[in-house]
Parts: structure tokens; sequence; C-alpha cells
């Protein structure tokens, strides 16, 4: 650490089941790049630029975006099928000079070992933001990493992020169960709480009118969510339905509020992609969350079919002033 500055390296790195030609391709081709890019997949249509400055290397790369912002990238060494190095420079919605570097190992004839690195620095000031910036970045690499391993493995990506509209989510009734857990077992103790809830109302005659999850605290750096599983009725099976409460679940309502509204496409497996997306999304517009209400993960389709997860689509509701 210099005097000024705070210096940070992060790595991550992932094993794909794919030939290290396939991999150099799908990591040193602009267009193959841009497929499974942790920030192009935020704003597929904004200005990009490229350019030769050499026939080897100075290849600059340049994205200018409402919700990507300004950034850039300029290879400043490569050797085929072992490392790229290039400047990644952050121009809006602040400057930030930044070394990072893709590194390939091959493991076997159709295994290969993919390293993304990255050095950057904090002015010693903002020493505060250390841990959330070093968090942020490691997640994007995170997401990053396994879109490349889900497209060399199953040549395709099926995971889509829109930023749909801003409306009026009306008044919900709700059974609800609150648990609370890491993100590793997250997803299947909500199935498992779906599975449970979805029983509940069948025993009772009660058609669901959707399932939902609203999450009361999120700590991503810590690995902690509380939450409430939910599955939404109409208001006359709520107004009957209360004499049939026990403790291990309730029943709640909650008011009539605007939200902005995300929605992912695919797999819940990159669900990342669109609630990072959807904080990118109410910063770029300048909304004001209004964390009086919890933000809602609300499925269209999903939880209790999982026939075939490439066809989910889930919202992300955030609750905005």
């Amino acid at each position: 650490m210099s005097i000024f500055k705070i210096n940070i390296d992060i790595e991550k790195s992932i094993e794909v089941d794919a030939s290290i030609d396939a991999v150099w391709t799908n990591i040193s081709d602009t267009k193959q790049k841009n497929i499974w890019s942790p920030w192009m997949i935020f704003e597929r249509d904004c200005e990009q630029k490229t350019k030769w400055r050499s026939a080897k290397v100075w290849y600059r790369e340049y994205w200018n975006g409402k919700i990507v912002w300004e950034w850039e990238q300029i290879i400043t060494d490569i050797s085929k099928n072992q490392y790229i190095v290039y400047d990644l420079n952050f121009i809006k919605p602040f400057k930030s000079k930044n070394t990072t570097s893709f590194h390939l190992e091959s493991i076997s004839e159709n295994k290969t070992k993919v390293i993304w690195k990255m050095s950057w620095s904090l002015p010693i000031f903002l020493f505060f933001l250390k841990k959330m910036m070093t968090f942020m970045i490691w997640k994007d690499f995170e997401r990053w990493l396994k879109m490349l391993k889900e497209l060399l493995e199953k040549w395709e990506l099926d995971t889509e992020t829109k930023y749909n509209w801003q409306d009026i989510m009306k008044k919900k009734y709700f059974i609800w169960i609150i648990w609370e857990s890491g993100i590793e077992k997250l997803w299947d103790k909500l199935k498992a709480d779906f599975t449970y809830l979805n029983d509940i109302v069948k025993e009772h005659n009660i058609k669901e009118l959707s399932f939902f999850t609203r999450y009361l605290k999120t700590d991503m750096i810590n690995n902690y969510f509380e939450f409430e599983a939910c599955v939404e009725i109409s208001e006359n099976d709520y107004k009957n339905f209360k004499a049939w409460i026990m403790s291990t679940y309730k029943l709640w309502s909650i008011e009539e509020t605007k939200v902005s509204i995300t929605t992912h496409y695919g797999s819940y497996n990159f669900i990342d992609n669109s609630w990072t997306g959807a904080y990118m999304y109410t910063k770029a517009n300048k909304l004001k969350i209004d964390k009086s209400y919890p933000a809602i993960e609300l499925y269209e389709n999903g939880p209790l079919d999982w026939s075939n997860e490439n066809d989910f689509v889930t919202h992300i509701l955030f609750p905005i002033k």
C-alpha cells in the first residue's frame, strides 16, 4: 500500500470442459466476448468502437452507454492460448485505471482452466469502500466465468436481462414462510418452501395467483439473506383462510406501491446478472429505491416445474419513490 492509495489484487478461476483453442477463440474475439461479457449483457445496444494500433498489440475496445457507463480496454500484451493482458480504464461514472489479464492452462485435451486477474487501487480516503468494491468486482468475475463455461460447454447461453417498465404493483394477499440462508443454499431452500406452500393451498382448495420472494435483508458481502417465500392468493381466500393460520406460516398483505421492473429470462443459475442489472438501471435512471418495502422476485413460471430452466421468466421488482 502506497501513501496515497490502497492496492488490491483479485483473482477468480474456473475449469471448463473445452479445448484451450475453443476457450482462446471466445476470450480473444470481440464478437464472442460480447456474448458473455458481465457488463455487455446489461446494454447490448450501447455505443461500441474497436481500433487496432498495431498488428499484434495495442488493440482498443471502447464502450459508452446509459447503463454500462463509459469504459475502455487496451491490450498491452498477448500470447495465443496463453494469456491476454490489458488496461481496463473506467471513464464514467468515475475515472479508474486498472490492469486485467486472462490466463489459460490446459488440463487435458478437452479441459481448460481459465484465470481472470485484476490489479487496481483506491484512494486512501476511500478505504472504507475496499471490502464492498472488492466483492463487487469478484462477483463480476464470477458471473463472467459462469457464462463463459455455459457457452463453451452447451454451445448456447440462455440468459437475458430486460428493463421492462415502471409500474404500480397492486395490493397483494399472501401466505408466507420466513427463513434465512447463505447464497449457496438459497434456491434449494426456496424450492422446498414453494413446494410446501403449494401443498397448503391445494389442501384447502385455494388457487395460487403467483409465487414470489420478498428479500428482507440482503448482505452479499457476508453471505446472509433473510427472506420470505410467498404464495399470492385472492382477497376472498385471504379472508376465509385466517382460521387456518399455523405456527409454520402466516398470512400477510402488502399495499399498492410503485416499482421498477427488471426481467430475467433463463436459468436461475444466472439470476445475479439481472439483480446487478436492476441496480445499475435504477442508478442510471436516477430512481430512488423505497427501502420501506423489500425487493421482490416474482416468478412468472418456475419454481414448481423444473422441466426446462431455460424457459424461466423471473421479474425483479424494486419499490421506488
